[in-house]
């Protein structure tokens, strides 16, 4: 997002990375508290190295964040922490137990306000107009949703054999099907709207890189639809669209 407005990449680098710090204490926090058994086809390090030292950990990431982001503005800090706050309580709604009515906000809260938290902060650090940094936001945010649906459509599908935690929460799809809905075919269709719209915020920004906004184009694709047409091809799922 900073190369769309001509910021070098090397001036976001350290912002990009504190994004993926905050992530990963969020993988390790998850662990802790589903009790995690296999992370990305390892032992989790929760049960690996024992819970005290996995918090810890997750402790020490998110104050390597808040070193990394202190050079810049103050509205890139700000941006950062309320995100932080975000995904704690979307982590909350998570641990009580979301009816299909909640879950919509808790991985709003979860997930896609890191998307667009990282959207934002390239806006800010770019110095971009204040509508192209909200259209920024709005498309990461749609991003993650996207994101997450097809994430919980993997698990539904059972493909998530490098993950497992004896406190498995329920995805969308499950949740649709508890309504009566047909489960993947209305998850897919929400994650094409999803998709759509991340899009149509992207085509807002005029007098921007091409470059870039091409390869953002085809990340976002790659991020949501993308990954269905591929469950669609491998035969993995079958949504009959």
């Amino acid at each position: 997002v900073g190369e769309l407005f001509g910021t070098p990449v090397e001036r976001c680098l350290d912002a990009a990375v504190a994004v993926e710090l905050m992530h990963t204490a969020s993988l390790l926090h998850d662990d802790i508290l589903d009790e995690g058994i296999v992370r990305r086809g390892r032992e989790a390090p929760s049960r690996r190295f024992g819970t005290e030292s996995a918090l810890l950990c997750a402790d020490l990431l998110i104050s390597m964040c808040v070193e990394l982001l202190s050079p810049y503005e103050p509205e890139v800090m700000r941006t950062f922490s309320r995100t932080g706050v975000h995904m704690a309580e979307g982590e909350q709604l998570d641990v009580l137990g979301c009816s299909p009515q909640s879950y919509m906000e808790c991985i709003e809260k979860k997930t896609a306000s890191l998307f667009s938290c990282a959207a934002r902060m390239g806006a800010l650090i770019a110095r971009a107009p204040e509508r192209y940094v909200d259209a920024c936001s709005r498309m990461g945010w749609h991003t993650g949703i996207g994101y997450q649906l097809v994430d919980d459509l993997l698990e539904y599908a059972g493909y998530h054999e490098h993950k497992l935690s004896l406190r498995a929460r329920a995805g969308y799809p499950a949740l649709m099907l508890e309504l009566g809905d047909e489960p993947v075919s209305s998850t897919v269709e929400l994650i094409f709207q999803h998709e759509r719209r991340a899009q149509v915020h992207l085509s807002t920004l005029s007098e921007v890189h091409p470059k870039p906004q091409a390869q953002l184009s085809q990340l976002i694709h790659s991020l949501t639809t993308g990954m269905v047409k591929g469950m669609e091809l491998s035969g993995l799922i079958s949504t009959h669209r």
